[in-house]
């Protein structure tokens, strides 16, 4: 259990990693855009190292694309 991959992070943790707010990672969390580990209201979200990699690989885009979970791209205009 104490493999990298396995590591535990918080909702604050996450959210400074990214420069975010953090209720935004809740957000996330609650959309089902970011995979974590529900503790209750308490002790909060757990999100494992695993699933934050795959959440940064999912988002992954070239310059002018929006990742799959974010809106249609009406009105965004993209280079020829």
């Amino acid at each position: 259990m104490d493999e990298p991959q396995n590591r535990l992070h918080t909702v604050s943790e996450v959210a400074e990693y990214f420069r975010v707010d953090p209720e935004s990672v809740r957000r996330w969390l609650r959309d089902g855009k970011l995979l974590g580990i529900n503790l209750g209201r308490g002790p909060g979200w757990r999100i494992r190292q695993a699933d934050l990699e795959l959440f940064i690989e999912e988002r992954r885009t070239r310059a002018g694309e929006l990742p799959h979970d974010v809106g249609d791209g009406e009105g965004i205009e993209t280079p020829d």
